[in-house]
């Protein structure tokens, strides 16, 4: 596989910044794997680097959106500003990267605030039909919830029960809806880890991993 990689930026919410690291597998790849990151978990973080290696791996692009919404910058940001940014951002470094490259699907990653991104995104051309896996989606936010049960592309959920942001009621909502395969780990945390217990938690990590593979092979 011959990797290439190239940085941007574009000027996002209120003037500031966003950054955006596109990975590269071919000058021809016909498709796109979008990573959108936490808001203290990176695409650096165990989830998304593998599953960035899985997307590469089976010759797709993938683009990190870097965005920093945990800097001092938005220190002021309202909770409102910060949801208003991810989602505006987002779509401008989209519309960014695909002024020169063109790709006929597409795969949505997110994490944790990531998953408010995504909801945005898929109301949006060409993303409404992209496959989806959410990592720890916000489920008590409205808009990410409703895209989990509007979505018509088979997709993958991961959240653990001792994370702050889980809802049993809204799991089986998604469940009952049938497009979404929800991974419901007893005793983790919003970290997608069992605190202290590190062979467990890497137990899982491949679990994940695998799954996240299993949909690019299809």
């Amino acid at each position: 596989m011959n990797l290439n990689g190239s940085r941007g930026s574009i000027t996002g919410y209120k003037g500031l910044d966003v950054p955006y690291t596109l990975l590269s597998v071919s000058e021809d790849a016909s498709s796109l794997a979008v990573i959108l990151p936490g808001l203290g978990y990176s695409a650096e973080g165990p989830l998304l680097h593998y599953a960035t290696g899985v997307a590469l791996h089976h010759n797709c692009d993938v683009l990190h959106v870097n965005y920093r919404y945990s800097s001092d910058d938005y220190r002021c940001f309202s909770i409102q500003e910060i949801d208003e940014a991810l989602q505006q951002d987002s779509l401008d470094v989209l519309a960014d990267v695909l002024c020169s490259r063109k790709y006929n699907s597409y795969f949505l990653i997110g994490k944790s605030i990531g998953t408010i991104a995504m909801a945005a995104l898929l109301k949006n051309e060409p993303f409404s039909s992209a496959e989806t896996v959410w990592l720890t989606p916000l489920l008590h936010e409205n808009m990410v919830l409703e895209s989990m049960l509007s979505t018509i592309q088979d997709g993958l959920v991961f959240i653990g029960s001792d994370d702050r942001h889980y809802s049993a009621d809204a799991v089986e909502k998604i469940m009952n809806r049938g497009r979404l395969e929800c991974t419901i780990a007893e005793g983790a945390n919003h970290s997608y880890e069992y605190s202290g217990d590190t062979m467990r938690t890497i137990d899982l990590l491949k679990q994940t991993i695998s799954k996240i593979e299993g949909m690019f092979k299809r």
